[in-house]
């Protein structure tokens, strides 16, 4: 049995679509256990319509994402788990394809996926060749996973820390007591990924693509978070502290989550009444310690010209070019061919 664990909150207009891919699968022993955290729209009655008793449907109070996620591993009956989240879906066809080949004797299995943004789709590129790897592999996959696409050491894409690209061993997670961190409300996938990543002898990589991401404007990680620098912070330490070292290059990513707030700050106080405010976080963000002192020790080596400008303003704190450049970009973006 495979078991697709899916965590949904406020899901009424995609929770549909994707429970519907995962039925289209032609493999009989599948169960999809859909944990409710504490909806309020009217996600409920569509889980109530669906008529098959391959559906498990767990009610909790809001908890968050994590929660969701344990709730469901712990109620997982199914030899493998997949992640799915409730605005994705999964390609019906090729999964039924990648099934038939499952060996037992996997912790688990990396895929590709699609990212799917609008009209566009692009396929995200596999971290390593398709292949079955060992626990030394995973230990350099651990190492990068807080690199890409934030650092300019290595040129791949994107490095695995996604869940919903995972078919997972239970036995693999329960034996190694892998859950999602419940107090880490940010990259809590990646977490889970390096977890795995730390514990594993034998997994592997497979290019078929079989999910597909659904980019969403108003989604979770692309909104404005006033506790996201924070997070980011914590979460990055917490990654060093499961695998009993540093990992990454910690000065190129405290550029990237400082940057990456400060355009969230832009893009949310973006008005004319909201401008002082702006600039009072801006400053805030480019007078943190742990951030500045990372732009300090940051090399211009393999930077695009645009980034490069970026880290000059942020070294010598120029509130006002910096606030000025975003919305010129923000401005830009809107216009026509922007």
């Amino acid at each position: 049995m495979i078991s697709f664990i899916i965590p949904v909150y406020n899901a009424q207009n995609t929770i549909k679509k994707c429970v519907d891919s995962i039925l289209a699968i032609e493999y009989e022993n599948i169960e999809v256990i859909v944990v409710d955290d504490g909806s309020t729209d009217k996600t409920a009655e569509i889980l109530k319509s669906f008529d098959t008793d391959r559906i498990i449907v767990i009610y909790q109070e809001n908890k968050g994402v994590s929660a969701a996620r344990n709730l469901g591993i712990n109620n997982a009956k199914g030899k493998y788990i997949s992640f799915v989240d409730a605005d994705d879906y999964i390609i019906s066809g090729e999964f039924a394809k990648f099934l038939k080949d499952v060996q037992q004797d996997r912790d688990f299995y990396m895929y590709a996926y699609e990212s799917r943004e609008k009209d566009q789709i692009r396929k995200i590129t596999l971290p390593v060749a398709p292949g079955i790897y060992g626990h030394d592999m995973a230990e350099k996959m651990g190492d990068r996973l807080y690199d890409c696409p934030f650092s300019r050491n290595y040129k791949s894409d994107y490095f695995g820390g996604k869940v919903y690209q995972y078919l997972f061993l239970t036995d693999f997670l329960k034996k190694n007591h892998i859950l999602f961190l419940e107090d880490v409300h940010y990259t809590e996938d990646t977490l889970f990924c390096l977890t795995c990543f730390k514990y594993t002898k034998k997994f592997e990589v497979k290019d078929t693509c079989l999910y597909v991401y659904e980019v969403l404007e108003d989604s979770a990680s692309h909104r404005f978070r006033e506790e996201f620098w924070d997070e980011m912070i914590m979460a990055y330490d917490r990654a060093c502290l499961i695998m009993n070292r540093e990992i990454g290059h910690r000065n190129e990513l405290y550029f990237h989550f400082g940057n990456y707030n400060i355009h969230c700050i832009v893009k949310r106080f973006s008005g004319i009444s909201a401008y002082f405010e702006c600039r009072r976080r801006i400053k805030k963000m480019v007078y943190n310690t742990l951030f500045h002192t990372a732009i300090l020790h940051m090399e211009f080596t393999d930077w695009t010209r645009k980034e490069k400008i970026m880290i000059f303003l942020y070294r010598y704190r120029l509130v006002p070019c910096i606030y000025w450049l975003y919305q010129l970009r923000n401005v830009r973006k809107r216009m026509p061919g922007g």
